[in-house]
């Protein structure tokens, strides 16, 4: 294969991966506690003036979304840099959405099932209380049921994070299961919602659209030479 046209097909390639990216931010815009995704390219270049983006990941960004209120008891959001602590069958998953349930035999989970866990383990909601009480520290009680501490934990700047559904696991980094409370606060009754800004990802969706265009007009052209060079030198 000719060289620029590689290079121009890789582009394209690469145009392609980051719109399946921005649409993807663009459906979750309004899902409770998702993080924006950004495609990561590094440059590889076939000589001095030509290089070609190889694909190296995906970036989550764990910035802080807004907080709106529900008024649901059930309802959890985070402040600060933390995450809460899922039980799944593949084993324990980080996540940020924090509208919980109650499942038939009491213990608290995810819309999706999954067990939220505590400092002990899994937390059971124990008698009939319907007034839970949810504290900034991540206590958990009701009337008649001594405190639970909801398990917290937070992540050092060089935590490396993968998406696995509305979860998340880390592949590299430091866990703090212990964050202080200063640098996170629970509020309940509310919700945090998705950090991503739905009209600059519109714009940036757009740009990648154009951006896939040109190098698709770039491989057409390159095509065309090419067939001209064939039926010229075909032609003597």
């Amino acid at each position: 294969m000719d060289r620029s046209i590689f290079v121009a097909l890789t582009g394209a390639m690469a145009q392609q991966k980051r719109l399946e990216v921005a649409s993807y931010n663009i459906a979750n815009a309004d899902t409770t506690g998702y993080k924006k995704q950004a495609n990561l390219f590094q440059a590889t270049f076939t000589d001095a003036l030509k290089a070609y983006p190889v694909d190296d990941g995906i970036d989550i960004d764990m910035t802080q979304g807004a907080i709106r209120n529900t008024g649901n008891k059930l309802d959890l959001a985070m402040m600060g840099d933390g995450l809460f602590v899922v039980k799944t069958p593949q084993g324990e998953r980080y996540t940020r959405q924090g509208d919980f349930t109650i499942n038939l035999d009491g213990i608290l989970t995810t819309k999706e099932g999954f067990p939220v866990l505590g400092e002990g383990g899994e937390i059971r909601i124990t008698g009939k209380d319907t007034e839970i009480v949810v504290n900034d520290a991540g206590g958990i009680s009701t009337k008649n049921m001594p405190q639970k501490m909801i398990r917290l934990v937070s992540f050092g700047a060089d935590t490396k994070f993968i998406k696995e559904g509305q979860f998340y696991t880390v592949t590299e980094g430091s866990v703090n299961k212990n964050p202080a409370l200063g640098d996170l606060q629970i509020v309940q009754g509310n919700l945090e919602v998705s950090n991503v800004n739905a009209a600059k990802e519109m714009v940036n969706l757009i740009e990648i659209i154009r951006n896939y265009d040109s190098q698709s007009k770039v491989i057409q052209t390159l095509d065309d030479m090419t067939k001209k060079t064939i039926n010229d030198v075909g032609a003597f």
